[in-house]
């Protein structure tokens, strides 16, 4: 029986399948993971366990689902803002701002059932909104409790093409209000003739040479309407040449928004999916296709449709420095000039299809130099950048090697660039998951995290419903907020929280947070921690000036009465992160390792700032590794370990050796390689 002494010095292929259990002849099985549970692999090789999440408020509205989108004016004026059923309400250096003795909140048009699919852009103090039911708005800021959220007053634009039939229209006066028209329902409305749902849309109208524009301000039958002339000189005798605006009640209003190449750019609209309509260069509210005497610039609007076999809404569009790239719900697109380094203008433009692979609802992330979205199916995401080998744009899925982490589906995607490159993403069954990813380094590595707590009276998993990212309030790093669905004494919550930054060495173990929807009390010693109101009858863990205290049940005051006490504490509920190595392929003298008995006689892991941690085969049969020393006083904090740990292992001879690992202490753990020691049994 050979004995061998292998070491996996790199966890940062993240959580693989169990169908990949059987590719140990892959090279990123050597670092890959059978479980990584409330805890993320580092670009850098290691597993460190994830901080814990801070209480910060409950939503308005605990009854429905709530989301969260994130502001960011620069990196000191950072706001998440919480989307409810026709409100808004704002957040900022961890807390929630207040007017009058109250949350500060304005009203919005958008219903509970709605705000999931908002698109949004942002451009300085201002936020553009986006839904295919509603006219799109823009959010704009002028002080932490001045926000106004209004319809924007798009100019001269855009519209269909031009009519192409016999009705003429005509406007009862050249300026200011009067009535329009038309000599005939053909050719307005599939040939239904105006609409109720037509006030509000635009109208343009040639008078002479000229073009002039209105808009619909009521509606009196399928013939006539009334208006507002907003530029030129409206035409007093009947026209053929005129175009009805593209978005309306009728036709419906864009899904999806971005900015590109100084433009404003719109597409989605739910009567012409494969629209893309842009605003003129620098000016994104200003839609207008020509000049008034119909002179077409460079610098004008630009409106182009996808032509594919199928007609496939768009779902998302995002710039990229080789074009702007296209999701739509049959593949994916790019539209770019004739020739490379050309400026796209209404009369430079060419769209292409890339691939077949589809997209679900919601905006394309930008990580790195790629397109980073979720596949039609929600089950996959694609990460697409510029091949120089190709010469163009290629998806890649990088979620085959852990296609289980998807499972009921992906419905938001966010990225946190600082500190470690995480890809979140919030999974159907309330499961936040994300990936470490650094395409450059070749490093993704898949993840998955179960909050403390509970959602339902059956004792149902704490739900992630919604995700966003800001930077921290010292601009430093960026943090990652969530909407949590919680069952709380005996009532359904949903809670804002964000989680806490990951541990850096060096700081100071009292700041050591690693509880779910936790508070800090930090002041004089005591043994009373109040204002626990959002956990009455909760069981809670607690830190105490660094060291782990007895858990304890927040009464209905929501107070904890320590057993001693403590200057800094930390109180939430607590959370198991755990990992798994994959089957060990080492110490076969004859062919693979896979399949043979073997045993573990000692393993070795190597710490970086950890205290506590145990150790097993499996969950049912685990040893605690000891982290105090004889030295360490009792009842204070146990000083975080550097180094390696040696243990003599509790099994004995199995098929498929492997070792697990958890912890649920409030105190950080990281484990940068582990080393084993182990003998097969060649057949």
């Amino acid at each position: 029986m050979p004995k061998s002494s292998p070491a996996q010095a790199s966890f940062n292929s993240g959580e693989y399948s169990p169908l990949m259990y059987g590719r140990f002849d892959q090279e990123a099985y050597a670092s890959a993971l059978k479980l990584c549970l409330n805890a993320f692999p580092l670009v850098q090789g290691p597993w460190m366990r994830r901080s814990g999440t801070y209480y910060v408020a409950e939503v308005k509205d605990s009854s429905t689902k709530t989301r969260i989108i994130n502001f960011e004016f620069n990196t000191q004026q950072a706001y998440i803002i919480e989307l409810g059923d026709k409100y808004m309400r704002f957040y900022k250096d961890h807390g929630q701002i207040t007017s009058g003795g109250g949350p500060y909140e304005i009203s919005t048009p958008y219903a509970a059932a709605d705000i999931f699919d908002i698109q949004f852009v942002q451009s300085a103090d201002v936020v553009y909104l986006v839904h295919p039911s509603y006219e799109p708005r823009k959010l704009t800021r002028t002080g932490h409790t001045n926000w106004t959220l209004k319809k924007i007053e798009f100019q001269d634009g855009p519209y269909l093409d031009t009519n192409a039939t016999a009705t003429t229209l005509v406007s009862s006066v050249g300026t200011g209000s009067g009535t329009l028209t038309a000599s005939a329902v053909t050719g307005i409305n599939d040939d239904a003739g105006f609409q109720s749902t037509d006030v509000g849309r635009l109208v343009r109208l040639k008078n002479g040479s000229n073009w002039a524009w209105v808009e619909i301000t009521g509606y009196t039958s399928t013939t006539q309407v009334s208006i507002d002339v907003k530029g030129g000189t409206a035409p007093t005798t009947p026209t053929t040449e005129w175009r009805l605006g593209l978005w309306s009640g009728t036709t419906g209003y864009p899904a999806t928004v971005t900015f590109s190449q100084d433009r404003l750019c719109f597409g989605g609209v739910t009567n012409y999916p494969t629209n893309i309509d842009e605003s003129n260069s620098g000016d994104y509210e200003n839609m207008a296709p020509t000049d008034a005497d119909g002179t077409v610039t460079d610098s004008h609007a630009i409106s182009a449709a996808l032509n594919a076999n199928n007609v496939n809404l768009i779902r998302w569009i995002l710039d990229d420095e080789k074009g702007q790239l296209v999701g739509t719900t049959g593949g994916e697109w790019v539209i770019r000039p004739s020739s490379l380094g050309e400026a796209l203008t209404p009369t430079n433009i060419n769209a292409s299809k890339i691939s077949s692979k589809g997209s679900a609802p919601g905006a394309a992330l930008k990580v790195s130099r790629n397109a980073v979205f979720v596949q039609r199916a929600q089950r996959k995401v694609y990460s697409m950048g510029y091949m120089f080998d190709v010469d163009g744009f290629k998806p890649k899925d990088i979620t085959r090697r852990a296609e289980h982490i998807t499972y009921g589906g992906i419905s938001q995607l966010t990225y946190q660039q600082e500190p470690f490159g995480i890809i979140w993403g919030v999974r159907a069954d309330g499961t936040l998951i994300g990936t470490t990813y650094d395409p450059e380094e070749n490093v993704n590595g898949w993840h998955r995290h179960v909050l403390g707590g509970q959602s339902d009276a059956s004792g149902t998993q704490a739900k992630v419903e919604s995700i966003a990212v800001i930077p921290t309030p010292d601009g430093s790093s960026e943090e990652l907020w969530l909407v949590v669905q919680r069952y709380v004494n005996g009532s359904t919550k949903r809670y804002v929280e964000y989680m806490q930054q990951p541990w850096i060495q060096g700081g100071d173990v009292k700041d050591a947070f690693y509880v779910d929807s936790g508070l800090t009390y930090s002041g004089s010693a005591t043994t009373t921690i109040s204002g626990l109101d959002h956990l009455v009858g909760e069981t809670v863990g607690v830190l105490t000036d660094g060291a782990a205290h007895p858990d304890k049940t927040v009464d209905a005051a929501g107070s904890i009465t320590l057993d001693w006490s403590a200057s800094k504490v930390h109180v939430g509920l607590k959370f198991k992160s755990a990992g798994q190595l994959m089957n060990i392929e080492a110490g076969a003298a004859d062919g693979v390792a896979q399949g043979k008995i073997q045993r573990i006689t000692h393993v070795t892991f190597r710490f970086y700032d950890t205290v506590g941690l145990d150790y097993g085969a499996d969950t049912s049969n685990l040893d605690t590794l000891p982290f105090r020393e004889v030295e360490d006083n009792t009842g204070e904090a146990i000083p975080l370990f550097n180094g390696d740990k040696t243990v003599p292992w509790p099994g004995g001879y199995e098929q498929g050796a492997t070792l697990y690992w958890e912890t649920n202490i409030p105190l950080p753990c990281c484990i940068s390689a582990i080393m084993l020691q182990l003998t097969t049994q060649d057949r």
